[in-house]
Parts: structure tokens; C-alpha cells; sequence
């Protein structure tokens, strides 16, 4: 029987767009969502019963075939549609009041396209809305398209070689491949291929740098800095220590807001080479003076990484700086011109196109005739292109749109999700409403989650000081309804002490911290498996890394349980016979061309327990079937007659079929392009033991729409680093690396690159602590981390990793209401030194563990088996 919304509910429920809803964790959005389309259909019927003239058949699809509601995966359009379907079907067969047009609406209701952003510009684009572009281009990946571009840059260069200087061809033929990496993100990123078509020179002149140092200057919170040395008032000038004499010279320079190259040249003479002690007087000591002194050190590290850059960015822009970005900008143009979407399209691709095609006014036309309102959910990662295609098809009509999200959880901004985007559209909508009940979780996880966000989603970097990029950390409400349970909500903290002699020991490194972690909580989780067997116990990682040791000690505990896991190609077995072929291929000496592939394929057979003795009869099949097949039946027809079953087909021989189209049956081509390695890594499920369902490894990206009995939070002693890719181009007009010495690779970075690294860490930072939200907000009853009692100076945590937070908040947010549902459960006697000198598995491919979803046709599936879809 079928629940009926609340009064919250009820007011998102009921309306005809206009509306941002803000939907909490476990606030039943999805039930909104689908009782929303019952609210119009409803509605629908009534304006149809007073004008019987027209056919309600008719009348309902078309109706329906104007409303698009957009997901952010496949997978959530599957689910939603399946749920729309279900409720339609039960309404159908259950309601009394205008019964017939329920049924009909029922049979009606596929007329209601669910689908992503993608899939519906693709739909655009299949029906004929943009005249110029095919309607039958195919998609294509990451290898097919980084050729097109190897291809046209190769074609460029043939062109342009005899027309550019000598030291900009020497950059381009050496840094070939890094150029190629480059121009490949370009063409995958539509925002930021679109960023470069409107793209001037003029923009990254040195008279634009004045704006990009405020925005520096604003960012870093350098004020704020500055004004703890402008506050210290300070002695008479006769009787002023060292200390005090050099923050008295600072203090006469004006301090003034650096919002110009001048002004920051003003802190750099008076800083650059200097170094700066604290105050050395014992009597003088106080709290103004050690602040004084940390103030003057970050302004000194803010003016010294910024100032040297600016001045050889100057001195040299019309000599290198220049020429450079017009090669840059005119290869783009090339790449952009030369790329046929009729030859395929990529992803990016088809956003980027529908974006440019919807400023045809005509083509715009067309569309918005046929559809008039747009669903929009998980809003909060939409990208600013998507908004901007969004905005386009509403022709900034926002009584068009009904968007749902939740801005704690925006955790995809290295898919180009934009939080701006939903705090923009807040201020667009006619109307803002907000599910603030949690249906979901426990009240003590309830109120604990309350209690860790508002404390800690505030703070900035090393959970520190004002986070500029914070989302509003607004509580999540228990729903009156809710009864106070014999089974209360709780929250587990597993403290262990660590001993460490740093006389005789080394310090502690990340991955004895992940394994001791993993340790604790596989002891953990055997017990709450045997306490409450019927709990789903899930481990929610930022990164996947340190997961590989949980899966050692489960597997020794023999706790059944599925683990997210990914892969390189090479590591699949399947990619590892087809290599070992090709390069038979190449060895043209008969004694000993079958020797390396009889021994690597049977060892591949031996290791994965498939009962097969191979010889040269199958290799000379092999040949055989080649030349009259190809290369890939020729390769599938192999693995017939070594009896193999391939669970995974549909993902390595589909990365085999594509790559040997790509390089046209070409061996050495195929061969080279696998071997390489710089393809797409495989994302698996590895399912151990019985019960595996209820044992879940993941991210907590995968965890997201999910909830689960018990969460347990992994890797937060060491999910704080962040890697820098040191990619050329970046997002912004003018953010690129440019070559100072060519004899020496000096790469440096343009102002607008190093502002816009110091923007991508603060807001990586802020989007990693609402990926700390998302996951302590899956669980429904329990949440459990591990709590190291480290010996001073053992380890260094890695700044901004969770841990910290969660020390931040134990140790000054935990409020005594809070306390009552934590438990510290001290693990005694805890032995870390037998541990980690314990011998650990090796690093072997994982294949050496499980059988990858291979196995002797006739035998059935094996114990442990793969799911794998491609990353």
C-alpha cells in the first residue's frame, strides 16, 4: 500500500514548475519526484473532463510528450522510470475515481521521456533538431578520439612547419604528447572547449593582471593576514625589540589592498630574501605578536610565489609568451575545424554541439514547440553549460523548470559540476522549497550528522579558519511521525593506541596507517556480522587505495563481502592472451616465435584453474582464423577452443573490438595501443564468499542515492593529499604553462594558472568535506571510525583529511545531547608492530586472487566472481 505525503512533501508535490526544491538526505526526493507526476497527471485529467470534445488518449500523450525529466546516471533514469511505472500500474489498478483515464494515462506514460542530460541532447540531435549535424554519427571513445587529434595534429604540423619559428617547432615536436594530452582534454571538456572558442589573445595580455592579483588577494583571505599586522600596537621606537622593529617597517609601507601589480611590488621588496623570527623577548611574548608573526609569514609566501611569476610573465610575453599561445590557439581552431561529428561524436561532443546548435534561433524554435517542462535532478552537479543549455530550452522561463538537488551533496566538480549553478538558479526560480526531513537514518545519526556538518562544513583549509566556497550546513530534521525506538541509532569510535620508538623506528607511512586502520575494522565488522547478521555493514572510501587491504583481512576472516575495484586493461587476463598473440606476430625467428605465448597463456590457464593444455596446433588455428576472419573473431574463435567462458566479454573484447577498428586490423598498431596502457581502466565488483551482499567496499561517490544499515568511514588518515596533474592548459582564459628555457623543460605557470590552482584547491577542499557528507549520511543506524592514538611526531596526516575534522568536532563541537549516542570502544592491548611486520600479500595482479570472471565452459560460475562495466 502506497504511503501519502506529508505537508512538506505535499508542497513540493504540488505545483507546475517554477520551483528549486532543496531535498535533504533520505527526504524521500525520489518519492516527490514520481508523486509530482501524478500531481500533474491528475491535474491533467481534471482540465480534460471539461472539454470531452477532444480523445484522451491524445490528449495524455501529448501531455506527457512534453515533459523531460533529467537524471544524473543511466542507472537513476532505469530506477525512476521502473518506479513511475509501478506506481502508474498500481494506481491503475486500484483507483475507483475516473479509473479509465488512469489506465489509459498508465498505457501512455513511456510518452514521459526519462533520461540525462546527455542522452536528451542526444535524442536532439537523432531527431533532426540541428540540420547541419548527422543523425546517425555514432558514439566514440577516449582512443578513437585522442587519434583524430594525433591525426590533425600531425596534418598541422606538415602544414604550418616551414612558417614557425624554429624554438616553438622544437617545443611542439618534443612535447608531442604532452601537447596531444592537452588538447584532448580540451575536446572532452565541452565547457572548456567552449571557453576556448571565445577565447581572445587580448585576454591574457599583462594589463589584465591587475584583476587576476585582486582576485588572489580576495581568495586567500590576504586582508584579513594584513590586518593582524596593522592591529599590534607597538612600543616607543627606543625601546622596540627585533621582531618589533621589522613589523614597524611593514607597517610603514601603508599595508594598502593589493589590487595591482605596483602594489604587490611593494610587500615583495620589502620581503623577498627576508627571514622572518618571532619575537625572541620572553616578557614580550603574547598572543597579537605570535599572530603578527604567522601573518607576516603567509603574506610573505603569498607575495613570493605570486611576484616572480608576474615579472617573468612581463618580461616576457611579447617574446614567448605570445608566440606560444598563438600556436596554442591556432591548433585549437585546426583540431576544431578538422573533428567531423559525422566521423563520431564523444560525450562532450554532444553537449558542446546542441550547445552551439540551440543559438540558431529556428533550431531553438522547433524544440521548445515540442517540449515545455523540464525535471531536473541531482541538480547540485550540474555543469554551467549544462544550466546553459537548460536556460536555453526554458528561454529563461524558469516557471519551465523543476529542479531538485541538495547543495551539501554537489560531489562531482571533476565532472564539471558547478555549485554556483544551483545558487544562481535560487535566485532565479520564482519559488525555493525544502525537504528537511530525514526518513532515512536514526535520530542519533540524525542529530550526530546536525551536529559534525555545522561545526566543520564552515571551516577552511585544514579545517581551519572561513572556507569562502561553504555551503549553507542547514539541519536535517527527525519527522514528527517518528516513534523513539528500543533500537536506538549510534555512533562508534574503535580507538586504538599505536606505540613507536622514532629512536630505532621510522615514522609511520600512509600505508601502515590504512592497514592498521583496515585491520580494525575487519575485526569490526566479523563482530557486528555475527551480532546483527541481519545488517548490511558498507565501507565508504574517498579514494579506493587503502580498500586493498580490507580486502586481505576479510578474505583471511572469510567474511563474505563485494568490493568496488578497478583494474588497468593489462591486468585482465583476456587483454593479457590477446597481447601475448599479437606479439607472436612480430618474431620472425620459427624456433622460438611460440615459446613466449604457449608459456604466458598457460600460465594464464594454470593460475586461473581452467583445465587446458595448449600447444601449436591452437596457435596455427589461430593464424588460421585470422586471415580468414580478422583479428577479433579470429581471437574470439581462439578462446572457444581453449574452452573459456568470459563473463566479462562485453567489456575487454568490446575495448579489443574498438581499438582494432580504430587502427583498422593493423597488429602492431592494436598491439601498440594496448600496451601502452593509457586506455580506460575497468571498474569491478569483486564478490568473496557467501553473503557477499552484506559486506559492501565503495566510494562514496558510488555510495551516492544509496543507504545502508552500517557505515563504516576508510581511509581517513590519509584522504587528504591531492594530486596535482600538471596538465598545460587549464579552465580560464589565459590559465596555461609556458616555456622559459628550452634546453632546461622550465615550464612556468601564467598568473591565471596559478590563480586558478589556488581556487581548484580551496574548492576541492570544500567539495571533499561534502563528499565527507555524503557518506556519514548513508547510514540508517550505525556509523563507525577508527581512532589512532598516534605517539608525537610518528605521522604526518595529510592536511584536510577527514580525521581531522572529526577531531575538530570531538573536540569542539560535541555537545553533551551528541554524546549520549557516542561510544568509544578502546581496543586494548593492540599490537601494530606484529601487524605491519606481519608478511602482506603481494602486489600480484588480481587475477592471482580471483578468477576474473573466467572459467571452463561446462564448470558454472566460480566462488568468487566479477561484474565490470567500463570506468
Amino acid at each position: 500500500m502506497s504511503r501519502s505525503p506529508n505537508d512538506e512533501q505535499r508542497l513540493a508535490i504540488e505545483h507546475q514548475g517554477g520551483v528549486l526544491l532543496r531535498a535533504g538526505a533520505g527526504s524521500g526526493k525520489t518519492f516527490v519526484l514520481v508523486e509530482h507526476i501524478v500531481y500533474l497527471t491528475n491535474v491533467w485529467i481534471g482540465e480534460f473532463s471539461k472539454n470531452l470534445n477532444l480523445n484522451f488518449e491524445d490528449y495524455i500523450r501529448q501531455k506527457y510528450s512534453q515533459v523531460v525529466m533529467m537524471t544524473f546516471t543511466k542507472k537513476a533514469a532505469g530506477e525512476m522510470s521502473i518506479r513511475l511505472t509501478e506506481k502508474f500500474q498500481e494506481i491503475a489498478n486500484s483507483t475507483e475515481e475516473n479509473k479509465d483515464f488512469w489506465k489509459i494515462a498508465n498505457d501512455s506514460l513511456p510518452m514521459l521521456m526519462v533520461t540525462t542530460i546527455d542522452g536528451f541532447c542526444r535524442k536532439l540531435m537523432t531527431a533532426g533538431y540541428f540540420p547541419h549535424l548527422s543523425t546517425e554519427a555514432k558514439v566514440i571513445f577516449t582512443p578513437e578520439r585522442k587519434d583524430q587529434i594525433s591525426e590533425l595534429i600531425d596534418g598541422w604540423f606538415e602544414k604550418r612547419s616551414l612558417h614557425i619559428s624554429q624554438d616553438i617547432i622544437e617545443i611542439v615536436i618534443r612535447e608531442k604528447e604532452v601537447l596531444l594530452n592537452a588538447f584532448c582534454n580540451v575536446f572532452n571538456d565541452p565547457g572548456l572547449r567552449l571557453s576556448w572558442k571565445q577565447f581572445s589573445l587580448n585576454d591574457s595580455r599583462p594589463e589584465k593582471l591587475a584583476a587576476v592579483i585582486a582576485d588572489s588577494y580576495k581568495l586567500n583571505d590576504i586582508s584579513s593576514l594584513i590586518a593582524k599586522i596593522h592591529m599590534v600596537d607597538l612600543p616607543s621606537e627606543s625601546e622596540r625589540s627585533a621582531f618589533e622593529k621589522g613589523l614597524a617597517e611593514l607597517q610603514a609601507t601603508g599595508l594598502p589592498e593589493v589590487d595591482s601589480v605596483e602594489k604587490l611590488e611593494i610587500y615583495f621588496k620589502f620581503m623577498a630574501g627576508k627571514r622572518f623570527m618571532p619575537e625572541g623577548t620572553a616578557k614580550k611574548k603574547c598572543e597579537a605578536y605570535e599572530q603578527a608573526h604567522i601573518a607576516r609569514k603567509g603574506l610573505r609566501d603569498w607575495v613570493t610565489i605570486w611576484m616572480p611569476e608576474i615579472e617573468l610573465y612581463t618580461e616576457h610575453y611579447e617574446s614567448k609568451i605570445l608566440p606560444w599561445m598563438k600556436l596554442c590557439q591556432e591548433l585549437y581552431v585546426w583540431i576544431d575545424e578538422g573533428l567531423d561529428p559525422n566521423q563520431g561524436l564523444t560525450f562532450g561532443d554532444i553537449e558542446y554541439l546542441v550547445a552551439l546548435g540551440l543559438e540558431n534561433k529556428e533550431d531553438l524554435a522547433r524544440i521548445q514547440k515540442i517540449y515545455s517542462y523540464y525535471i531536473v535532478d541531482e541538480f547540485q552537479d550540474t555543469s554551467a553549460l549544462q544550466f546553459k543549455i537548460i536556460q536555453s530550452l526554458i528561454g529563461n522561463d524558469y516557471r519551465k523548470l523543476f529542479c531538485v538537488g541538495d547543495a551539501k551533496q554537489a560531489i562531482y566538480g571533476f565532472r564539471g559540476g558547478e555549485l554556483s549553478v544551483f545558487k544562481d538558479c535560487a535566485q532565479l526560480v520564482p519559488q525555493v522549497r525544502t525537504l528537511a526531513n530525514n526518513y532515512r537514518s536514526k535520530p542519533e545519526i540524525i542529530n550526530f550528522n546536525n551536529s559534525l556538518f555545522k561545526t566543520v562544513l564552515p571551516l577552511g583549509k585544514g579545517f581551519e579558519g572561513h572556507d569562502a566556497f561553504s555551503v549553507d550546513a542547514e539541519n536535517q530534521n527527525v519527522p514528527p511521525e517518528v516513534k523513539v525506538s528500543d533500537f536506538p541509532g549510534s555512533i562508534e569510535i574503535l580507538s586504538a593506541t599505536l606505540e613507536r620508538d622514532l629512536t630505532i623506528e621510522e615514522k609511520f607511512k600512509n600505508e601502515h596507517i590504512n592497514r592498521i586502520e583496515a585491520h580494525l575494522m575487519a575485526e569490526s565488522i566479523l563482530k557486528e556480522r555475527t551480532a546483527h547478521p541481519e545488517n548490511v555493514c558498507t565501507v565508504l572510501y574517498s579514494k579506493l587505495k587503502p580498500s586493498m587491504d580490507l580486502i586481505r583481512f576479510l578474505m583471511e576472516r572469510k567474511i563474505g563481502f563485494t568490493a568496488q575495484f578497478k583494474i588497468d586493461l593489462i591486468d585482465d587476463p583476456i587483454i593479457g592472451i590477446f597481447l601475448g598473440l599479437l606479439r607472436r606476430q612480430f618474431d620472425a625467428n620459427p624456433l622460438t616465435k611460440d615459446r613466449y605465448p604457449l608459456f604466458l597463456i598457460q600460465s594464464y590457464m594454470d593460475v586461473l584453474n581452467l583445465n587446458f593444455k595448449i600447444t601449436k596446433l591452437e596457435l596455427e588455428a589461430f593464424d588460421l582464423n585470422v586471415r580468414y576472419w580478422g583479428l577479433v573473431e579470429g581471437f574470439r574463435k581462439f578462446l572457444h577452443i581453449l574452452g573459456i567462458t568470459n563473463e566479462n566479454s562485453d567489456i575487454n573484447l568490446k575495448i579489443i573490438e574498438t581499438i582494432n577498428d580504430l587502427h583498422h586490423q593493423n597488429p602492431e598498431a592494436v598491439m601498440t595501443q594496448i600496451a601502452k596502457g593509457d586506455n580506460d581502466r575497468i571498474s569491478l565488483d569483486l564478490r568473496s564468499g557467501e553473503n557477499s551482499h552484506m559486506v559492501q567496499i565503495m566510494t562514496a561517490h558510488a555510495s551516492k542515492g544509496l543507504e545502508f544499515d552500517t557505515v563504516y568511514l576508510g581511509g581517513i588518515y590519509t584522504n587528504g593529499k591531492e594530486a596535482s596533474d600538471g596538465a598545460l592548459f587549464g579552465d580560464m582564459p589565459g590559465s596555461f604553462k609556458w616555456y622559459l628555457d628550452l634546453s632546461q623543460r622550465d615550464k612556468r605557470s601564467s598568473p591565471f594558472y596559478l590563480f586558478e590552482n589556488e581556487l581548484s584547491k580551496y574548492k576541492s577542499f570544500s567539495e571533499s568535506k561534502r563528499l565527507f557528507y555524503v557518506a556519514c549520511t548513508r547510514a540508517r543506524k550505525k556509523l563507525v571510525w577508527v581512532s589512532l592514538g598516534l605517539p608525537e611526531k610518528s605521522f604526518s596526516i595529510p592536511e584536510n583529511s577527514w580525521i581531522d575534522g572529526l577531531n575538530y568536532w570531538f573536540n569542539q563541537g560535541l555537545s553533551a545531547d551528541s554524546s549520549k549516542s557516542v561510544k568509544v570502544t578502546e581496543i586494548a592491548d593492540f599490537d601494530s608492530r606484529s601487524l605491519l611486520q606481519s608478511q602482506s600479500r603481494p602486489q600480484l595482479p588480481l587475477f592471482f586472487h580471483d578468477s576474473v570472471g573466467l572459467f571452463s565452459k561446462g564448470e558454472g560460475s566460480s566462488e568468487l566472481s566479477l561484474a565490470a562495466e567500463l570506468s
